[in-house]
């Protein structure tokens, strides 16, 4: 697990997968059954509080992979490396919102 976690920190995964499989498909279906669960935590009365951290949960994996595109985007430098790092920023503040 460690050097998994090391090779995103290091930006050695190629761009196009932490793009597009980590961050927009698996992170996307991560925020989605998190808001849903929170939803439905929230509609069922319970706490509040029990409601926004399950929606808020997902946070700290979501700015990884938002810097992990960042570091590979960095690392590898392509024709597209400036719309990754827009394209994360922009799903990150989604993420937040939605």
């Amino acid at each position: 697990m460690r050097s998994l976690l090391r090779t995103y920190w290091n930006g050695d995964v190629p761009l196009r997968r932490v793009f597009w499989f980590d961050m927009l498909v698996v992170g996307t279906i991560v925020n989605a059954v998190s808001a849903a669960t929170a939803l439905v935590a929230f509609a069922t009365d319970a706490p509040d509080w029990l409601a926004l951290g399950i929606f808020l949960a997902p946070l700290p994996y979501n700015l990884l992979l938002c810097l992990f595109v960042w570091r590979s985007a960095t690392r590898h430098p392509s024709g597209w490396s400036d719309f990754a790092k827009v394209g994360a920023v922009l799903w990150l503040v989604a993420a937040l919102i939605i």
